[in-house]
């Protein structure tokens, strides 16, 4: 009858291999819900003002509408939830919107790093 011993590594680089793996993976299960508070994408039928105060310093919140109409309601929504709901860390919210695939993207920036166009005057 043949033993069931656990075959131990032969080499102690097998070890450090493995420790360093397992080092790595506890590193992506402790992260994961920061790297998920900054990054939110969703499919959905409308975007709520909850939904805009919720994202995080520096995040963003990616949502897919049914149509364009929808975002540009969500871009509206962006517009007074800046002026009734300012954030209490200085930043400010910026939105923009992929008309091809009708998704709208909502970031927190500072309001110094929003780029803005120019404004075209008339002759």
């Amino acid at each position: 009858m043949a033993s069931t011993e656990v075959k131990q590594p032969q080499y102690v680089s097998d070890v450090a291999n493995i420790r360093f793996f397992r080092g790595i993976a506890m590193l992506i299960v402790e992260n994961l819900g920061k790297i998920k508070e900054y990054f939110i994408s969703m499919l959905v039928n409308k975007v709520g003002t909850e939904d805009i105060k919720n994202i995080g310093s520096y995040g963003k919140l990616i949502a897919t509408l049914p149509d364009y109409a929808a975002c540009e309601v969500a871009k509206n929504l962006v517009t007074r939830a800046k002026v009734r709901h300012p954030r209490e860390d200085g930043l400010t919210y910026t939105c923009s919107i992929n008309k091809k695939t009708n998704t709208i993207t909502i970031e927190t920036l500072r309001p110094e790093d929003v780029k803005r166009s120019k404004k075209r005057t008339i002759k």
